[in-house]
């Protein structure tokens, strides 16, 4: 018989990593659309990057909640996969970052703003473009944080997975 504290904590694996893999399916679903519209085929490939890393976590999540050995070996994988996609994105908007159709863009007060501090030419793109740098910079902290928190997570759960795994092999 399986310990109740083991099925517990199954249970939480499995609602935990089908959140998060229909979330990040989703997410992967409107950043294709959105790739595919702009024409852009390394957004389009760092998108779809996402929904497999989306496919493996679901697939992990199935896998835990039949209690299957390798179901944690599917769900860190899940989480290297969406880490490197997402990095890989964040990568591709620092690289096409164009500051000066972002400034154009921005709300007129903000701009004014912007072009009151910085009026020597060019210095206003050049402070657009640091801001969207360290926000693209504090997006991938953010990122590597939670997918190797997740993935720690998850790694953490391989024991248990065998252990329930045997308990059922052991089950008359």
């Amino acid at each position: 018989m399986a310990d109740p504290l083991d099925l517990r904590r199954a249970k939480r694996i499995v609602i935990v990593s089908r959140s998060n893999g229909l979330s990040g399916a989703s997410i992967g679903a409107i950043a294709v659309t959105l790739s595919i519209v702009a024409r852009d085929l390394p957004s389009i490939l760092a998108s779809l990057g996402i929904c497999a890393a989306a496919s493996l976590e679901l697939a992990g999540s199935f896998r835990a909640a039949r209690h299957e050995p390798d179901a944690a070996r599917f769900l860190v994988a899940s989480q290297a996969v969406s880490l490197l996609s997402v990095l890989a994105l964040l990568i591709r908007c620092t690289i096409v970052l164009n500051a000066a159709m972002l400034l154009a863009s921005m709300p007129v007060r903000w701009r004014e703003s912007i072009l009151i501090i910085y009026s020597a030419p060019g210095e206003a793109e050049a402070a657009v473009r640091v801001g969207m740098r360290f926000t693209y910079g504090l997006l991938a902290v953010v990122a590597a944080i939670f997918e190797i928190g997740m993935a720690t997570f998850y790694a953490s759960s391989r024991g248990l997975f065998l252990r329930l795994a045997a308990a059922e092999m052991n089950r008359p």
